[in-house]
């Protein structure tokens, strides 16, 4: 059975360091779906991630 996560928090807050921080850690290896709603947050995101995936 899916288990989901949503992080829903006010500019800030430290949600796409809390997310990619958790991409090295409990998301490593599985699927994840994020949704912004700039595409300089989505940008930015994608960019984090492969930064800390890479490292």
């Amino acid at each position: 059975m899916a288990k989901g996560i949503m992080y829903s928090a006010r500019a800030g807050a430290g949600k796409s360091t809390y997310i990619t921080q958790k991409l090295i850690g409990e998301f490593k290896g599985k699927s994840v779906l994020f949704i912004t709603f700039t595409n300089q947050n989505s940008e930015n995101l994608s960019a984090d991630c492969k930064i800390k995936l890479n490292t």
